[in-house]
């Protein structure tokens, strides 16, 4: 996670609860980037998460996110087959 100050610093513990809210508000998240824009008594938070990747596999090989692919690996993935896992 990057942390980016504007203005003026916070204290280590107040930082930590600051990160510790988001998180509890937003559960299963992951924290990509977090400003804080500090000025004499306020403190404006901004946050990202990071992007949830949908990454696949075909022929064994891990062959990223479909977005990027041309329209025949496309038509290839959406004609696959996936195979069943018994849990």
């Amino acid at each position: 996670m990057k942390v980016v100050y504007l203005r003026d610093v916070l204290p280590q513990a107040e930082q930590a609860q600051y990160v510790q809210h988001i998180l509890t508000e937003h559960p299963g998240k992951i924290l990509e980037k977090v400003i804080f824009d500090v000025s004499e008594e306020f403190v404006d938070i901004h946050y990202t998460f990071c992007r949830q990747r949908n990454l696949s596999k075909m022929g064994g090989c891990c062959i990223g996110e479909p977005s990027s692919w041309n329209s025949a690996k496309r038509a290839e993935h959406r004609d696959t087959l996936p195979n069943s896992v018994d849990v």
